[in-house]
């Protein structure tokens, strides 16, 4: 088993390298799509004043959009 590993990691260490960095760029990019939706939720929260009731529904995707502002607000 080791003698088909190492020669396998000599004759390809930067597609490797290439295949680890692009694992931890998928892992950072999902991360932030659900950072981004809490903070978009959170802005739209905050500029509700702007919007009317079905925009906002429309924008939070739910008719309880009050409820979602108060429970994004702590």
């Amino acid at each position: 088993m080791k003698n088909k590993i190492l020669p396998f990691i000599k004759k390809y260490p930067m597609s490797i390298l290439l295949a680890i960095i692009a694992l931890n760029l998928m892992s950072i990019a999902g991360s932030l799509k659900t950072t981004a939706k809490l903070d978009y939720k959170r802005l739209v929260c905050l500029e509700k004043g702007r919007y009317t009731e079905r925009q906002m529904q429309k924008k939070l995707g739910s008719k309880y959009y009050s409820k979602q502002c108060n429970m994004l607000s702590y």
